[in-house]
């Protein structure tokens, strides 16, 4: 009877580096974070900012984030923090204009993924 030495542990190790380097280049260190952070994102966050809305936000004294400077950034925290909030996908419109951003239909799966399984 023959003997094959078969060393899992390594080969499975080696698989989930190579993917743990591929999902990280995915986005740069500055998108991840953006996406870590968009976490903590109230959900009245995502909603413009009008006088009422202003109003109250005084009076319970609310904190309210500025966007973001890069546009980019800034539609990335936005799906991020939709998706953080339990919404499993971004409409056809939202998703548009992340690609839109120049972010690919992979790093919008990605991004559903990796939050997904964070929650």
């Amino acid at each position: 009877m023959a003997y094959l030495a078969l060393n899992f542990e390594t080969e499975t190790e080696q698989a989930c580096a190579a993917m743990r380097h591929e999902v990280e280049a995915a986005f740069t260190p500055r998108e991840w974070l953006v996406i870590r952070l968009a976490g903590s994102d109230a959900p009245g966050d995502q909603s413009a900012t009008g006088r009422i809305s202003r109003f109250f936000r005084t009076i319970f004294d609310l904190r309210v984030p500025n966007p973001l400077a890069d546009p980019r950034l800034e539609m990335l925290r936005q799906a991020a923090a939709r998706l953080w909030k339990n919404e499993r996908t971004l409409d056809g419109d939202f998703a548009q204009r992340l690609r839109d951003h120049g972010f690919s239909i992979c790093q919008l799966s990605l991004l559903s993924s990796w939050i997904a399984l964070q929650r």
